[in-house]
């Protein structure tokens, strides 16, 4: 074989390598993104559940125009996507997620939290 023949399968090599950890990569971003998507999603579900016992009278079971007493399902707790847990205040709701994807930096989870205030609005922070 000669030199030329080399240098084409070395090149030809290393085009391959590179193109398999391109896509590795963007399979990785694309499950890390898809999974910070979910958990946006199940918490506007979980607020949506929250607002309708805030607005369902106390003699019915719900808040009475408070978040207070209320909890997430058990069964909307912790899922294939992730955990969310809440933190209910006098004027806002906080839910906090951990995903089931290594987040930017590889290797902690995805995380962020989704806060919905009366006066101030959504506000989303994502962490990881």
């Amino acid at each position: 074989m000669g030199s030329r023949e080399i240098l084409l399968i070395v090149l030809a090599t290393i085009v391959i390598g590179v193109a398999v950890l391109t896509g590795i990569n963007i399979a990785d971003e694309y499950s890390q993104q898809a999974n910070r998507d979910q958990l946006i999603s199940q918490i506007h579900t979980l607020y949506q559940i929250a607002l309708e016992y805030k607005k369902t009278p106390v003699e019915q079971g719900g808040g009475g125009g408070s978040f207070a007493g209320w909890k997430i399902p058990t069964r909307l707790k912790k899922t294939d996507i992730g955990l969310i847990r809440v933190r209910i205040r006098k004027r806002k709701i906080t839910f906090y997620a951990t995903g089931v994807e290594k987040g930017w930096n590889s290797r902690r989870k995805v995380r962020l939290w989704v806060r919905f205030h009366n006066k101030k609005g959504i506000t989303v922070r994502i962490k990881n």
